[in-house]
């Protein structure tokens, strides 16, 4: 928490005002009182005029204020995260990532990604679809590649570890870099119940 003195009357006045706002606020006055404000301070703010709170603001000397820099970091921290997200989200559209791919990474609705599309790439620009795998030699290199970013950035998100893939192999899509790295997946088959013989 972060405690300082305000001199300015402007934000003086902006404060007082503030408090008149918080007392018509549900549960507003009982939040004050347990700041510390006396029942006589918010009835006394609450009576009186605009022009009062400009004088008074006008000729205190001091009030002191408080911020949580733990709270506003963790405001800051969030509005770089969203920042990154949607410069990722340009970014995959700008190189070929196909809706399903959008929706699985970044959970997309296919109105917000046609909306990027249209805002992102030229008119009459089709989606690109899914091209053929690259060559035996070439996947190979990007497996091992994938490998080691893997290694490196255990705990990032798939969808950065996939940008930095990209940043390696520019000269394919995304979504080819994807299928590449997903070639071995295969899905699980159903284990039979107890007692049950397989088909």
């Amino acid at each position: 928490m972060i405690s300082f003195n305000v001199t300015n009357p402007t934000i003086l006045r902006l404060l007082l005002e503030h408090v008149i706002e918080t007392m018509e606020a549900e549960d507003g006055i009982d939040h004050l009182l347990h700041s510390g404000c006396s029942p006589e301070f918010l009835d006394a703010l609450r009576r009186r005029q605009a022009r009062d709170l400009i004088n008074v603001a006008n000729t205190l000397r001091t009030m002191r204020f408080s911020i949580s820099s733990k709270e506003v970091m963790n405001q800051l921290n969030h509005l770089d995260r969203k920042r990154r997200d949607a410069e990722l989200q340009e970014y995959f559209i700008k190189h070929g990532a196909t809706n399903a791919l959008l929706k699985e990474y970044f959970k997309m609705s296919a109105d917000e990604v046609r909306r990027l599309r249209n805002l992102l790439l030229p008119k009459g620009t089709a989606q690109v679809g899914r091209a053929p795998l690259p060559p035996v030699k070439v996947r190979d290199q990007i497996h091992s590649s994938w490998s080691v970013i893997n290694k490196q950035h255990v705990h990032e998100a798939m969808r950065n570890r996939l940008f930095r893939l990209h940043q390696q192999f520019p000269s394919y899509t995304v979504v080819t870099l994807n299928d590449t790295i997903k070639e071995f997946d295969e899905p699980i088959a159903s284990v039979p119940a107890l007692g049950e013989c397989p088909a």
